[in-house]
């Protein structure tokens, strides 16, 4: 069924839903900080554990709310939760939220996961195993290099993997060890120009794997975003936009857009979605060091509506619908390659697609990352 048109009067909140859509499209999602938790006596016992011989631990100080963990006035280590330094958000689409442990020298000494919110733990691999990988990190130190997985760099600590849950781990490390980086130069323990920051990744492109709808967004290779009216009523509030058009309780549990992003570059993710034809077309289309994310929406809301085309910009928009074939077709529209995904196995069908490459240049004098 065709996306429905807005209303004039639904405008003026349409195009701030634009405006939105795109920040996330670009950011993937990322989620403002949350207000600090308390998780009950887990992070004093995590504390007691790695610290046995401490008789004070401080209330939480400073812009990372740190807590001090003292003997008879000495500094033995520093207590933090993550999500207080750092906000990475994990294929949920929400951060995880982990305490770190570190000594007077900036040796990490525990690593526990407080929360999270990632389905494949939450309904699949035990939630133990994410507990076993955060363990791995007792004894390296903020400025060190970690790796999940395997590396060239002789000076990188490597940790593996937990199978069927990379994805997350791999986030999980880039929280630990940011984290662990910041507070450690914060207080002075480690220097800032410490390499502790990981080198940017390079997308294989001899490496593919079959794989379902199911695995590619159960694994977080495919990211969503699902929004109900009530949602955006509720992230309107407090701005001009509340009250306008506001949904009826009937409806506040109605979609209003069900939006989807994934990196293209890596075969696995590509050729699994839009098949070989379009994948071979895509990756001849872009330039070197290009890379082009798929940008996939259904319910009433379009991410692709006219207002969200801006002025002086090159963005174009065009409108995909009843996606459910697995005929190949991909168009270049002022920027936009608009693709119709084959049918991957349990994918749902599609009102509006497209992929956008997110490097290089886009028309006279705009670098297309510069367009958002």
């Amino acid at each position: 069924m065709e996306a429905r048109p807005p209303a004039r009067g639904h405008l003026f909140r349409y195009r701030q839903v634009g405006m939105l859509l795109l920040a996330i499209i670009v950011l993937f999602f990322l989620q403002p900080v949350e207000a600090r938790e308390e998780y009950g006596d887990v992070e004093q016992q995590r504390i007691e554990t790695a610290f046995p011989q401490a008789d004070e631990v401080s209330e939480p100080e400073g812009d990372y709310f740190v807590r001090t963990i003292s003997l008879a006035g000495g500094i033995l280590g520093y207590a933090f939760q993550s999500l207080d330094v750092v906000d990475i958000p994990a294929y949920s689409g929400k951060p995880v939220n982990i305490q770190v442990l570190m000594d007077a020298a900036g040796v990490i000494q525990d690593a526990y996961v407080l929360e999270h919110h990632e389905p494949i733990l939450l309904i699949g691999i035990p939630e133990e195993r994410l507990h076993e990988f955060t363990a791995k990190y007792q004894g390296i130190s903020a400025d060190q290099l970690v790796v999940v997985g395997r590396s060239s760099d002789p000076d990188a600590v490597t940790v593996d993997a937990v199978t069927g849950a990379t994805v997350t781990v791999m986030v999980v490390n880039e929280i630990i060890m940011r984290s662990a980086h910041d507070v450690a130069v914060a207080l002075g323990l480690v220097e800032a120009s410490a390499g502790a920051v990981q080198k940017p990744a390079v997308v294989r492109e001899d490496v593919f794997e079959p794989a379902s709808w199911s695995e590619l967004t159960g694994n977080g290779a495919i990211r969503r975003l699902h929004l109900t009216h009530g949602d955006v009523d509720e992230a309107f509030k407090g701005t001009e936009a509340e009250g306008l058009d506001e949904a009826t309780p009937e409806e506040a549990g109605k979609n209003f857009i069900d939006l989807y992003v994934a990196h293209l570059n890596p075969p696995t993710i590509s050729r699994n979605l839009l098949g070989e034809n379009q994948y071979r077309f895509l990756m001849e289309e872009l330039e070197a060091g290009e890379h082009a994310v798929a940008v996939l929406g259904r319910g009433e809301y379009s991410f692709k509506v006219p207002a969200m085309c801006m002025a002086g910009s090159s963005i174009g928009y065009s409108c995909v619908n009843s996606a459910t074939s697995s005929a190949s077709a991909i168009g270049i529209t002022s920027g936009w390659l608009t693709c119709t995904p084959k049918e991957c196995p349990n994918s749902p069908k599609w009102q509006s697609s497209s992929s956008v490459s997110t490097t290089g240049f886009w028309g006279e004098g705009h670098k297309r990352s510069e367009v958002f």
